[in-house]
């Protein structure tokens, strides 16, 4: 008769694997099993090793999502229509910025007006649509982040902030 030594952990379930993947009792096959007593704590102990460590690694990647979160993902004008709805930095070459009669300025990129592929619109009375900035960034690499809305089939964000607008072109030296 063949002989088995199994760990104590495994007394219990007395199954072991044979031929062809077949799950079968100890004593369906002929086998006289032998306990090795080894103390439950080593088991224990390695048991809440893997724990700790499982525990760790979901807690970093929880860090590494909530630290991607804060952060808006960073697209091509030409990509904005992709994104409504969604807080993203949206950047690119602007072709023109022009203000409406009624106050309203747009900053064009891609196209100029109906054409335009992205816009950043700055509401009427806003403190920053009279901002002498606006007027030097026509041809500038520049970005604009917020949310992404569709207006007349068009992708545009709404500036509210002098924070939203990143010139990215260095300055120019003189």
């Amino acid at each position: 008769m063949t002989s088995i030594r199994l760990p104590s952990r495994f007394c219990s379930a007395k199954r072991i694997y044979h031929h062809h993947k077949t799950l079968r009792t100890a004593a369906d096959v002929g086998y006289r099993i032998s306990v090795i007593k080894q103390p439950i704590a080593t088991y224990d102990a390695e048991f809440a090793m893997r724990v700790h460590l499982l525990i760790t690694t979901i807690a970093l990647l929880l860090c590494v999502i909530v630290a991607r979160a804060g952060e808006p993902i960073v697209i091509k004008d030409s990509e904005a229509i992709k994104y409504l709805g969604k807080e993203v930095e949206v950047r690119g070459r602007v072709v023109s910025v022009t203000t409406s009669p009624l106050g309203t300025t747009f900053i064009s990129f891609g196209g100029e007006y109906p054409n335009q592929t992205f816009a950043g619109f700055i509401a009427a009375g806003s403190k920053i649509a009279s901002h002498k900035r606006l007027t030097m960034i026509r041809g500038k690499t520049i970005s604009i982040t917020g949310t992404i809305e569709l207006y007349k089939g068009k992708p545009e964000i709404e500036v509210v902030s002098a924070d939203q607008i990143k010139g990215l072109d260095p300055p120019l030296v003189q």
